[in-house]
């Protein structure tokens, strides 16, 4: 938890939950796209998704609610891909 600079805060509920989240994406990602597990590359996962919301500067709480709202929209785009894919409107 401290990727985000939160490790005093991190085992409360709504945090924890919202971390989970994020860390299983990421998780996800990695093992996907066969990058190596290691704590730099989850971080550098965080920043291209940090980056592309821009939302390093936010507060901890905005900065997470911002990247799991990121994750479920990508998680949505997805199952629509393969959802469109499985009924041949993609190629």
């Amino acid at each position: 938890m401290s990727f985000l600079g939160i490790k005093e805060i991190g085992k409360t509920f709504p945090v924890s939950a919202q971390f989970g989240v994020i860390d299983k994406y990421i998780k996800g990602e990695m093992e996907a796209n066969g990058y190596d597990k290691t704590p730099e590359k989850w971080q550098e996962i965080l920043k291209e998704l940090e980056t592309e919301i821009g939302s390093e500067k936010l507060n901890v709480y905005e900065r997470l609610k911002k990247l799991v709202s990121l994750i479920g929209i990508i998680k949505k785009q997805n199952s629509l891909k393969e959802k469109r894919k499985l009924y041949g409107f993609l190629q």
